[in-house]
């Protein structure tokens, strides 16, 4: 046993030796500005060369991060640095006074872009964070797309996936989203149900306060299926409001599959958030342009909406008149019909387009 100590302890030094010999070298290239030159590319139709620069951008971040790991182990490996301890608070001023410049640029740099308080204030935490940083999931996206525009969905798959394990390493998080909308178009696209609504369901994940909360959508439902009240949608849309932004196409595409499957309490939940998403949004937008601007109801506030051209892209390039529909139908089906009623008179006065207008009276006249 103890032998065997031993020569652990002489393969371990041996083994630190051999690393530290090695001169490790900070990659020229810049990761971020490959993978803006495949973008590029990627805009231009160049696929190859775009799929070569974002190859290439993983590699360099890849290289980045072991550079940063082997510089930092580096720099604390002297007993005097070690005595410092783990906090970074009591190891930057040793490190400062030993003229390790790299590693105190490197440990400022994340510092500043993190926090402390992200690295809970521990060097090795912190080491940690640079190992694991060598994923660049903005580039495991960009191969994927260029993957899936080629029909090559398995390879394209197999991208997107490392890219949202990786996801929280997304300089814009968000990213993620977009990432899982087109997993969930390849799994519609081949048929395979249950990976569509999973995708669609990952991104609800993160919808804690609206989609996860049992008691706000038993209100919700409960307000929709009022027969006494003489308002349903005039209640719904003063006591409701759901800031989702990045959720309005699951939402939609999500209760079209649960009432394709029958699931009509779901898809009517699901529609309705999405619903009130686009809703919420439309006020808000109407509100930054027009500051002294109050809710005085669904009606008047569809007729604000010709005052600006870029409100009507909006709620075009976000399909808000067919989710409204969807939702006035899915309604009606789990019994809410003074709620669809009064939803479809609003549009059939209301709605700016003369299409959506004509829709909502042919339903009230069937």
């Amino acid at each position: 046993m103890k032998n065997a100590k031993i020569l652990w302890f002489v393969f371990f030094s041996l083994s630190v030796c051999f690393v530290y010999s090695q001169n490790l070298k900070k990659p020229e290239k810049k990761d971020y500005l490959l993978l803006m030159e495949a973008q590029s590319k990627y805009d231009a139709l160049d696929y190859g060369g775009a799929l070569k620069d974002a190859v290439e951008a993983k590699k360099i971040r890849k290289e980045l991060s072991d550079w940063r790991v082997f510089t930092l182990k580096k720099a604390l490996s002297p007993a005097a640095v070690r005595k410092a301890g783990d906090l970074i608070s009591d190891v930057l001023p040793v490190l400062e006074s030993r003229n390790e410049k790299n590693a105190v640029d490197i440990i400022n740099f994340l510092v500043e872009i993190k926090s402390l308080n992200f690295f809970n204030n521990s060097v090795n935490r912190l080491i940690e964070y640079v190992s694991e940083s060598k994923a660049y999931p903005e580039a495991d996206y960009l191969c994927g797309r260029i993957y899936q525009i080629e029909g090559e969905y398995k390879i394209a798959m197999q991208f997107y996936d490392t890219a949202v394990k990786n996801a929280s390493f997304l300089d814009i998080y968000s990213v993620k989203y977009d990432i899982l909308y087109n997993m969930a178009d390849i799994a519609f696209q081949q048929g395979n149900t249950d990976e569509y609504e999973t995708y669609l369901l990952s991104i609800l994940a993160d919808d804690n306060e609206h989609y996860k909360n049992k008691t706000f959508k038993t209100a919700v439902l409960r307000t929709i299926g009022l027969k006494t009240e003489k308002e349903p949608l005039k209640k719904f849309f003063e006591l409701y409001r759901a800031e989702s932004r990045y959720f309005y196409r699951a939402y939609y595409l999500l209760s079209e599959f649960y009432d394709k499957n029958g699931d009509s309490e779901n898809a009517l939940f699901i529609s309705a958030l999405g619903s009130l998403s686009v809703f919420t949004r439309l006020y808000e937008i109407i509100k930054q342009r027009d500051p002294q601007y109050t809710y005085a109801g669904l009606a008047d506030l569809f007729s604000r909406m010709p005052l600006w051209d870029d409100v009507d892209v909006w709620a075009k390039d976000n399909n808000i008149w067919d989710m409204f529909f969807n939702f006035i139908q899915l309604a009606k089906k789990r019994g809410g019909d003074l709620f669809a009623v009064q939803f479809l008179n609003v549009i059939k006065e209301s709605a700016p387009e003369k299409y959506w207008r004509d829709r909502a009276a042919t339903l009230l006249a069937e």
